[in-house]
């Protein structure tokens, strides 16, 4: 239906709006250089994201170098993904294409798996995987923390850890229904969204405009350190603490938007052993617009365009095939026909459902995993306590009882140990809990399903079947001399 709809959409509007494309990630494909270092073999070429194969359908894309210093009048709309490292003379010319009424879909992110696959590192080796837009950010009142991951206990999601381990894991989110705005049409028809490492923006800051949200996380949910955040959900459950509120995912920005460059186009870098010219003054004459009105979609996350985390593919009697995961995609492509395209197609785009999530069963988990949470963090706090203890002990003997435990700490010890083994088994008495109501809901589910169901149906066929015979003995009476 989207592609018959689509087919005709374009029969009526054979323009293509042309988009730009900036990106620190090969979206737009890569092809193998011409020759290979020596010594070295040649990087194979690789095909652009699925999602602007898709879109190139329906856009002129054109892609746009981090050296450019302008974007062409021609583009309507400009996609950002991965903004790592752009020079000041590009994010002025994005600052002014805002400004003159240009549409931005940016996409930013703490901690991008998919520039980790790809290698990204600094000038000086140490890996940095984040991305960010911050002079801009600044001048629309949009608060981001680069190095901050968003963990949410109720939209975790199962992955393959080390030595083929599985466990849930807070920070690769997947989103429902309940996270999507329902009175946005961007969202509204959203089921399922795979969110790998993403970040959160705020705009309590922004001024003139409107903000809308579009994902959200749970309440559930807090921010976490995005090193601490590859280390699994040992380190992450020691330093989960729910923030009480959801956190913006996804944000729309409209209205007036302000310059980020008050004093005009930035100058280059000063060359090395050259010191860099003085600031000038900040001036109503400078040259450039000020301020305009726009619309800006903003979201905290990198990978989840990327073909790995929204789509499967399939191999149909030798021919390849790609099989939607989510609604990542459809999310992609109501947003981009809402800057850059109509929304006749968005209706029809997000049809479909998913997945049909036990939420209650998932409630049930995140009480169970916060009360874990609490026990597991007084045996540890009761750990040190008994470790700083010892060590005083310790630093009081003489040095020749220093290798002999005194029977203070002994008792210490022995106190922890007895400590120890009754949290272990609260810790079991949570889990079995857990199972219990887990089990029980199981059972009710049951009984209403097997038993009740088909109980209400068969009381409902005897009154009618009652109601029948009624009829038809009062019309035979009336029918009687």
């Amino acid at each position: 239906e989207y592609n018959v709809t689509r087919l005709i959409y374009r029969v009526g509007h054979p323009e293509k709006p042309a988009v730009g494309v900036i990106s620190s990630l090969p979206v737009m494909g890569q092809r193998a250089p011409p020759f290979a270092m020596p010594g070295q073999p040649r990087p194979p070429s690789s095909p652009p994201w699925l999602v602007f194969q898709d879109i190139g359908n329906d856009y002129n894309l054109r892609e746009i170098p981090t050296t450019a210093d302008k974007i062409d009048d021609e583009i309507k709309a400009l996609i950002v993904v991965h903004p790592k490292d752009l020079p000041g003379k590009l994010l002025y010319a994005i600052d002014q294409f805002v400004l003159r009424g240009g549409r931005v879909m940016a996409f930013v992110d703490p901690l991008c798996a998919t520039d980790a696959e790809g290698g990204g590192a600094s000038p000086f080796g140490m890996p940095r995987m984040s991305s960010d837009l911050k002079p801009l950010f600044q001048a629309w009142g949009v608060t981001y923390e680069p190095d901050k991951v968003v963990a949410d206990v109720r939209a975790s999601s199962r992955v393959r850890m080390g030595e083929d381990r599985v466990e849930d894991s807070p920070v690769w989110l997947t989103f429902g229904p309940n996270n999507a705005s329902r009175k946005d049409i961007v969202a509204s028809q959203l089921e399922s969204i795979m969110l790998p490492f993403c970040g959160a923006l705020s705009a309590d800051g922004a001024k003139d405009m409107t903000v809308t949200p579009l994902l959200t996380s749970s309440e559930d949910s807090c921010l976490v350190n995005s090193m601490m955040a590859q280390f699994g959900g040992q380190g992450l459950r020691a330093a989960f603490k729910s923030g009480g509120v959801p956190l913006n995912i996804a944000i729309r920005l409209t209205g007036k938007f302000k310059t980020a460059f008050p004093d005009g186009k930035p100058t280059d870098a000063p060359a090395e052993g050259e010191t860099a010219p003085p600031a000038p003054e900040p001036s109503a004459d400078a040259p450039g617009l000020k301020e305009g009105d726009s619309t800006v979609i903003l979201v905290a996350d990198a990978d989840m365009i990327f073909d790995r985390f929204c789509v499967q593919e399939l191999n149909f009697l030798g021919a390849k095939a790609q099989q939607p995961l989510n609604d990542n995609l459809n999310f992609f492509g109501n947003a981009l026909e809402q800057v850059a395209g109509s929304t006749d197609l968005i209706g029809i785009r997000s049809r479909g459902r998913f997945s049909r999530p036990f939420d209650r069963v998932q409630a049930l988990q995140a009480k169970a995993m916060g009360e874990w949470q609490e026990k597991e963090k007084y045996l540890e706090d009761q750990l040190k306590q008994t470790q700083d203890q010892l060590r005083e002990m310790q630093a009081g003997k003489d040095k020749s009882q220093r290798f002999i435990l005194s029977e203070k700490q002994k008792q210490a010890i022995e106190t922890f140990r007895l400590k120890e083994i009754e949290i272990k088994k609260d810790l079991k008495e949570v889990r079995k809990n857990l199972r219990s109501d887990i089990e029980r809901l199981g059972v009710n589910v049951k009984v209403v399903n097997i038993a009740l169901v088909p109980l209400l149906v068969s009381l409902v066929g005897i009154g009618f079947g009652i109601h029948r015979r009624r009829i038809k003995v009062s019309s035979k009476r009336g029918t009687e001399p």
